[in-house]
């Protein structure tokens, strides 16, 4: 192996076992973030990638040994299996990170900074959800709690954001569950707890 491709398989090796260990954090509520924003599904860019060197450094290694030489159907028959391969996990983690992404489409800050709320308005129920995290640097959050903003209308702009000692009260314009018509909208409260809760209120 020469040095060039030494150091690109050192590069992404390194990327790799970052990705894998922001990963495992994720299982543990702990988010890498990038300038403030979690990456989560993101995280399977590296591994994609790292996927890809690796199946190229192999086909390349595969045509330049001796076997290419004398077994050159077999040597391509490999290399082929090896593309296949790598195109199939690429695909499938693909698939995965997008299931897996979370789009915030907004997001708020506590005056100390301490904690930070994101928006998420692609939802099933088309309904947004306030995702709240403790933030510890723009690199580094830990998730706290989320709740749906049921009844919610209007723009995420105008949604009005309390921060308490022990919680975050999000306020907004939408119908509660007795409205009868478009004349009973009323202004709505969430609160986001800084303790990890089973449960919004």
């Amino acid at each position: 192996m020469k040095k060039s491709e030494r150091i690109w398989f050192s590069v992404g090796a390194a990327m790799l076992f970052l990705s894998l260990l922001a990963g495992a954090a994720e299982l543990f509520g702990v988010s890498v973030c990038f300038f403030g924003t979690p990456l989560h599904g993101y995280l399977a860019l590296p591994i994609c990638l790292f996927s890809v060197l690796v199946c190229c450094l192999l086909c390349k290694w595969i045509a330049s040994g001796t076997q290419a030489q004398t077994h050159p159907l077999q040597s391509k028959l490999l290399r082929g299996t090896l593309i296949v391969l790598c195109v199939l996990f690429v695909f499938f983690t693909a698939v995965l990170a997008l299931w897996t992404k979370t789009a915030y489409v907004g997001q708020t800050v506590s005056e100390d900074k301490a904690y930070k709320v994101f928006y998420e308005v692609e939802t099933e129920d088309a309904e947004p959800i306030a995702h709240l995290y403790r933030r510890y640097s723009p690199f580094l959050m830990t998730y706290r709690n989320s709740a749906v903003l049921y009844g919610f209308t209007g723009e995420l702009r105008d949604v009005q954001t309390e921060w308490t000692p022990s919680y975050c009260a999000i306020s907004y314009q939408g119908y509660g569950d007795d409205a009868q018509s478009v004349e009973d909208l009323q202004m709505l409260t969430r609160k986001l707890y800084y303790e990890n809760r089973s449960t919004a209120e």
